[in-house]
Protein backbone atom coordinates (compact mmCIF):
# COMPACT_ATOMS: atom_id res chain seq x y z
CA UNK A 1 0.00 0.00 0.00
CA UNK A 2 1.45 3.38 -0.97
CA UNK A 3 0.53 6.85 0.21
CA UNK A 4 0.51 8.05 -3.40
CA UNK A 5 -2.42 5.76 -4.14
CA UNK A 6 -4.59 7.50 -1.57
CA UNK A 7 -3.55 10.95 -2.78
CA UNK A 8 -4.70 10.08 -6.30
CA UNK A 9 -7.83 8.22 -5.16
CA UNK A 10 -9.02 11.12 -3.01
CA UNK A 11 -8.20 13.73 -5.63
CA UNK A 12 -9.93 11.73 -8.38
CA UNK A 13 -13.15 11.67 -6.42
CA UNK A 14 -13.16 15.47 -6.18
CA UNK A 15 -13.43 15.95 -9.93
CA UNK A 16 -17.14 16.58 -10.39
CA UNK A 17 -18.74 18.35 -13.31
CA UNK A 18 -22.15 20.02 -13.40
CA UNK A 19 -23.70 23.26 -14.54
CA UNK A 20 -27.01 25.07 -14.50
CA UNK A 21 -28.39 27.81 -16.71
CA UNK A 22 -28.64 31.11 -14.85
CA UNK A 23 -29.48 33.70 -17.53
CA UNK A 24 -27.59 36.96 -17.10
CA UNK A 25 -24.84 36.97 -14.49
CA UNK A 26 -23.18 40.15 -13.27
CA UNK A 27 -19.56 40.92 -12.43
CA UNK A 28 -18.80 44.13 -10.51
CA UNK A 29 -15.39 45.63 -11.21
CA UNK A 30 -13.39 48.80 -11.84
CA UNK A 31 -12.99 50.45 -15.25
CA UNK A 32 -9.39 49.26 -15.26
CA UNK A 33 -10.51 45.64 -14.96
CA UNK A 34 -13.25 46.16 -17.55
CA UNK A 35 -10.69 47.42 -20.08
CA UNK A 36 -8.53 44.34 -19.54
CA UNK A 37 -11.55 42.06 -19.96
CA UNK A 38 -12.62 43.74 -23.20
CA UNK A 39 -9.20 44.18 -24.80
CA UNK A 40 -7.86 40.72 -23.92
CA UNK A 41 -11.09 38.65 -23.97
CA UNK A 42 -10.10 37.14 -20.64
CA UNK A 43 -11.49 36.61 -17.15
CA UNK A 44 -9.45 35.97 -14.01
CA UNK A 45 -10.11 32.70 -12.17
CA UNK A 46 -8.85 32.96 -8.60
CA UNK A 47 -7.97 30.17 -6.20
CA UNK A 48 -9.86 29.94 -2.90
CA UNK A 49 -6.74 31.12 -1.06
CA UNK A 50 -6.99 34.48 -2.83
CA UNK A 51 -10.55 35.20 -1.68
CA UNK A 52 -11.52 37.68 1.03
CA UNK A 53 -13.28 34.97 3.06
CA UNK A 54 -10.82 32.85 5.14
CA UNK A 55 -13.43 30.09 5.48
CA UNK A 56 -13.40 29.26 1.75
CA UNK A 57 -12.81 25.49 1.48
CA UNK A 58 -11.41 25.37 5.00
CA UNK A 59 -10.58 21.90 6.39
CA UNK A 60 -12.53 22.74 9.55
CA UNK A 61 -15.63 21.41 7.78
CA UNK A 62 -14.39 17.84 8.22
CA UNK A 63 -14.44 15.54 11.21
CA UNK A 64 -11.11 13.90 11.99
CA UNK A 65 -11.28 10.34 10.81
CA UNK A 66 -10.46 7.03 12.41
CA UNK A 67 -7.85 5.25 10.28
CA UNK A 68 -8.96 1.77 11.35
CA UNK A 69 -12.56 2.41 10.27
CA UNK A 70 -11.48 3.94 6.96
CA UNK A 71 -9.08 1.16 6.04
CA UNK A 72 -11.24 -1.80 6.99
CA UNK A 73 -14.73 -0.55 6.12
CA UNK A 74 -14.13 1.87 3.25
CA UNK A 75 -10.94 0.82 1.51
CA UNK A 76 -11.40 -2.87 2.51
CA UNK A 77 -7.82 -3.26 3.72
CA UNK A 78 -6.88 -5.36 6.73
CA UNK A 79 -5.75 -2.79 9.30
CA UNK A 80 -3.73 -5.40 11.22
CA UNK A 81 -1.53 -6.09 8.19
CA UNK A 82 -0.25 -2.51 7.88
CA UNK A 83 3.30 -1.75 8.96
CA UNK A 84 3.16 1.91 9.99
CA UNK A 85 6.93 2.00 10.46
CA UNK A 86 7.29 1.83 6.68
CA UNK A 87 4.94 4.75 6.20
CA UNK A 88 6.63 7.32 8.44
CA UNK A 89 3.57 7.99 10.57
CA UNK A 90 1.10 7.66 7.69
CA UNK A 91 -2.34 9.01 8.63
CA UNK A 92 -5.31 9.08 6.28
CA UNK A 93 -6.70 12.30 7.67
CA UNK A 94 -3.36 14.05 7.28
CA UNK A 95 -3.15 12.86 3.68
CA UNK A 96 -6.71 13.97 3.06
CA UNK A 97 -6.16 17.49 4.42
CA UNK A 98 -2.93 17.83 2.42
CA UNK A 99 -4.74 16.80 -0.76
CA UNK A 100 -7.57 19.21 0.05
CA UNK A 101 -5.10 22.10 0.42
CA UNK A 102 -3.38 21.08 -2.82
CA UNK A 103 -6.71 20.92 -4.61
CA UNK A 104 -7.62 24.42 -3.44
CA UNK A 105 -4.66 25.70 -5.42
CA UNK A 106 -5.72 23.83 -8.57
CA UNK A 107 -9.31 25.07 -8.76
CA UNK A 108 -10.02 28.34 -10.57
CA UNK A 109 -13.11 30.32 -9.57
CA UNK A 110 -14.63 33.49 -10.98
CA UNK A 111 -17.61 35.05 -9.24
CA UNK A 112 -20.79 36.77 -10.36
CA UNK A 113 -23.97 38.12 -8.82
CA UNK A 114 -27.58 37.62 -9.85
CA UNK A 115 -28.29 41.37 -9.57
CA UNK A 116 -26.72 44.45 -11.22
CA UNK A 117 -28.33 46.88 -8.77
CA UNK A 118 -26.90 45.80 -5.43
CA UNK A 119 -25.62 48.87 -3.60
CA UNK A 120 -23.23 46.93 -1.35
CA UNK A 121 -21.72 45.14 -4.32
CA UNK A 122 -21.17 48.47 -6.07
CA UNK A 123 -19.44 49.78 -2.94
CA UNK A 124 -17.27 46.71 -2.30
CA UNK A 125 -16.31 45.54 -5.79
CA UNK A 126 -16.95 48.36 -8.29
CA UNK A 127 -14.60 51.08 -7.11
CA UNK A 128 -17.14 52.70 -4.77
CA UNK A 129 -19.76 53.18 -7.51
CA UNK A 130 -17.15 54.62 -9.92
CA UNK A 131 -16.76 51.31 -11.75
CA UNK A 132 -19.07 49.06 -13.74
CA UNK A 133 -21.20 45.93 -13.56
CA UNK A 134 -20.89 43.61 -16.57
CA UNK A 135 -23.81 41.41 -17.59
CA UNK A 136 -22.79 38.02 -19.07
CA UNK A 137 -24.95 35.31 -20.57
CA UNK A 138 -22.91 32.10 -20.69
CA UNK A 139 -26.00 30.04 -21.53
CA UNK A 140 -25.55 30.91 -25.22
CA UNK A 141 -22.08 29.38 -25.27
CA UNK A 142 -21.36 25.73 -25.99
CA UNK A 143 -19.13 24.48 -23.20
CA UNK A 144 -16.05 22.75 -24.60
CA UNK A 145 -14.30 22.51 -21.23
CA UNK A 146 -15.59 20.94 -18.07
CA UNK A 147 -16.87 23.77 -15.93
CA UNK A 148 -19.18 24.08 -12.96
CA UNK A 149 -21.61 27.00 -13.02
CA UNK A 150 -23.82 27.02 -9.96
CA UNK A 151 -25.25 29.45 -7.39
CA UNK A 152 -23.72 29.63 -3.93
CA UNK A 153 -25.82 28.45 -0.99
CA UNK A 154 -25.63 30.23 2.36
CA UNK A 155 -25.79 28.56 5.77
CA UNK A 156 -25.88 29.71 9.41
CA UNK A 157 -23.25 27.30 10.75
CA UNK A 158 -20.91 24.53 9.64
CA UNK A 159 -21.96 20.97 10.38
CA UNK A 160 -18.77 18.86 10.15
CA UNK A 161 -18.74 16.25 7.39
CA UNK A 162 -17.51 12.68 7.78
CA UNK A 163 -15.84 12.37 4.40
CA UNK A 164 -15.27 8.61 4.68
CA UNK A 165 -18.95 7.87 5.22
CA UNK A 166 -19.64 9.80 2.01
CA UNK A 167 -16.81 7.89 0.34
CA UNK A 168 -18.29 4.55 1.39
CA UNK A 169 -21.68 5.53 -0.08
CA UNK A 170 -20.19 6.86 -3.31
CA UNK A 171 -20.83 10.55 -2.55
CA UNK A 172 -17.22 11.57 -1.93
CA UNK A 173 -16.94 13.63 -5.12
CA UNK A 174 -19.97 15.65 -4.04
CA UNK A 175 -18.24 16.80 -0.85
CA UNK A 176 -15.82 19.09 -2.68
CA UNK A 177 -18.54 20.21 -5.06
CA UNK A 178 -20.80 21.00 -2.11
CA UNK A 179 -18.18 23.13 -0.33
CA UNK A 180 -17.07 24.95 -3.43
CA UNK A 181 -20.56 26.42 -3.41
CA UNK A 182 -21.21 27.00 0.30
CA UNK A 183 -20.61 30.18 2.31
CA UNK A 184 -21.68 31.79 5.55
CA UNK A 185 -25.06 33.51 5.56
CA UNK A 186 -23.35 36.86 6.19
CA UNK A 187 -22.40 36.83 2.46
CA UNK A 188 -25.95 36.22 1.28
CA UNK A 189 -26.34 39.80 0.04
CA UNK A 190 -23.92 38.97 -2.81
CA UNK A 191 -26.39 36.53 -4.46
CA UNK A 192 -23.34 34.80 -5.86
CA UNK A 193 -23.03 32.41 -8.79
CA UNK A 194 -19.67 30.77 -9.46
CA UNK A 195 -18.00 29.46 -12.57
CA UNK A 196 -15.39 26.90 -11.56
CA UNK A 197 -12.66 25.10 -13.47
CA UNK A 198 -10.89 22.05 -12.09
CA UNK A 199 -7.15 22.17 -12.89
CA UNK A 200 -7.36 25.59 -14.59
CA UNK A 201 -6.82 28.98 -12.99
CA UNK A 202 -5.49 32.48 -13.58
CA UNK A 203 -6.22 34.55 -16.70
CA UNK A 204 -8.37 32.47 -19.06
CA UNK A 205 -10.01 33.33 -22.42
CA UNK A 206 -13.76 33.64 -22.94
CA UNK A 207 -16.14 34.66 -25.73
CA UNK A 208 -16.75 38.44 -25.72
CA UNK A 209 -20.15 37.83 -27.32
CA UNK A 210 -21.36 36.54 -23.94
CA UNK A 211 -21.34 40.18 -22.70
CA UNK A 212 -24.82 41.65 -23.11
CA UNK A 213 -24.84 44.67 -20.77
CA UNK A 214 -22.54 47.09 -18.97
CA UNK A 215 -23.98 49.13 -16.09
CA UNK A 216 -22.20 52.35 -15.13
CA UNK A 217 -21.84 53.35 -11.50
CA UNK A 218 -23.57 56.44 -10.17
CA UNK A 219 -20.16 58.09 -9.64
CA UNK A 220 -18.74 57.18 -13.05
CA UNK A 221 -16.45 59.78 -14.59
CA UNK A 222 -17.58 61.10 -17.99
CA UNK A 223 -14.09 60.57 -19.42
CA UNK A 224 -14.30 56.86 -18.55
CA UNK A 225 -17.63 56.56 -20.37
CA UNK A 226 -16.11 58.12 -23.48
CA UNK A 227 -13.17 55.69 -23.32
CA UNK A 228 -15.57 52.76 -22.95
CA UNK A 229 -17.59 53.80 -25.99
CA UNK A 230 -14.37 54.05 -27.99
CA UNK A 231 -13.20 50.60 -26.90
CA UNK A 232 -16.57 49.03 -27.80
CA UNK A 233 -16.32 50.64 -31.21
CA UNK A 234 -12.78 49.35 -31.73
CA UNK A 235 -13.67 45.75 -30.87
CA UNK A 236 -16.98 45.90 -32.77
CA UNK A 237 -19.19 45.34 -29.72
CA UNK A 238 -21.43 48.40 -29.93
CA UNK A 239 -24.45 46.09 -29.61
CA UNK A 240 -23.71 45.82 -25.88
CA UNK A 241 -26.21 47.84 -23.86
CA UNK A 242 -24.51 50.54 -21.77
CA UNK A 243 -26.81 51.52 -18.91
CA UNK A 244 -26.38 54.38 -16.44
CA UNK A 245 -27.43 53.67 -12.86
CA UNK A 246 -28.89 56.31 -10.55
CA UNK A 247 -30.17 56.76 -7.02
CA UNK A 248 -33.92 56.27 -6.76
CA UNK A 249 -35.30 59.41 -5.01
CA UNK A 250 -36.43 59.05 -1.40
CA UNK A 251 -34.90 55.53 -1.11
CA UNK A 252 -31.63 53.80 -0.35
CA UNK A 253 -31.91 51.92 -3.66
CA UNK A 254 -30.13 52.05 -7.00
CA UNK A 255 -32.11 51.95 -10.26
CA UNK A 256 -31.74 52.78 -13.94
Amino acid sequence: MKEEYYNERIKYNFLYHNTVKNGLLYKYCSFETLNLILKNSTLYYSTANEFNDPFELSTNIFEEYNDKYCLENVLKIDYSQIDYSDLNGFKLFKIFTNVWEELKNEIGITCFSKSPLNSLMWSHYADKHKGVCIGFNFDIEEQKDKIIQMPVRYIEKIEPINFWQKFEKGFDDLVAFHWLLTKSKIWEYEQEVRRIYINRKGILPFNLNTIFEIYLGINTDLAEIEKLNQVLLEINLTKIKVIQTKIIPSTFSIGI
